[in-house]
């Protein structure tokens, strides 16, 4: 990301699982000095996890901060071609 934006603070968190966890990253996010706050869901499918990341980003409309959360990666031409390449390989 920081490759091909010109974010200066960029973090990486989970959804479920793995720490640092995105309910804590995302609070710590909102207490710092950040003015705006991308959130991009590294996930192929909605469902579940969306709905948690948009509620959770609920709890702070009316805040100063600017939150943003991007499209999943699901319907992404190159993560369908990710996807059917895996398929490909396992078969092989």
């Amino acid at each position: 990301m920081k490759r091909i934006t010109t974010l200066n603070h960029i973090e990486a968190c989970y959804l479920a699982a793995c720490e640092p966890s995105f309910d804590k990253k995302l609070q710590t996010a909102v207490t710092e000095k950040n003015s705006q706050i991308v959130i991009v869901p590294y996930i192929w499918f909605t469902g579940f996890l969306m709905r948690h990341i948009h509620k959770k980003v609920t709890k702070f409309k009316g805040t100063d901060k600017e939150i943003v959360v991007c499209q999943h990666l699901g319907e992404h031409p190159a993560m369908q071609e990710a996807l059917k390449d895996r398929v490909i390989e396992a078969i092989s």
